[in-house]
């Protein structure tokens, strides 16, 4: 019997943070993520009011604002060799999350089988 091995992204993967922390860093509205974040945890905004509202804030948002998002990330030590080990395994890892597609879809050129995300709307 093969097995799959499921990750979290938010604060597991990316120890201590988040995909929309990390783009929000790179935008200079950590201050205003923060608060939507806040009110997402409190559960005074749905998953999808939290996307409208972070889109709005990433006005500026474009492939290079993501790709310096995801390298500067604060990702789990390790977790491509981990992969790599499930692989030989014979074994499948993939990785969900709330996050945005677009950030999350990354994870595939480090070897993760499959991801489930967030559909969002593509960076400009």
């Amino acid at each position: 019997m093969t097995r799959l091995h499921l990750f979290d992204l938010d604060g597991t993967l990316l120890y201590g943070s988040a995909a929309p922390v990390e783009i929000s860093q790179q935008l200079g509205v950590e201050r205003e993520i923060q608060e939507l974040e806040r009110a997402f945890a409190a559960q005074e905004l749905a998953p999808g009011q939290f996307a409208v509202r972070a889109c709005a804030l990433w006005s500026e948002l474009t492939d290079q604002v993501v790709d310096r998002a995801f390298a500067g990330a604060p990702w789990l030590a390790g977790i491509r060799e981990v992969w790599a080990g499930i692989r030989e395994q014979g074994e499948h890892c993939a990785v969900i999350s709330l996050s945005p597609d677009f950030f999350v879809r990354r994870l595939l050129d480090w070897g993760a089988d499959a991801v489930h995300a967030s559909r969002w709307p593509a960076p400009g």
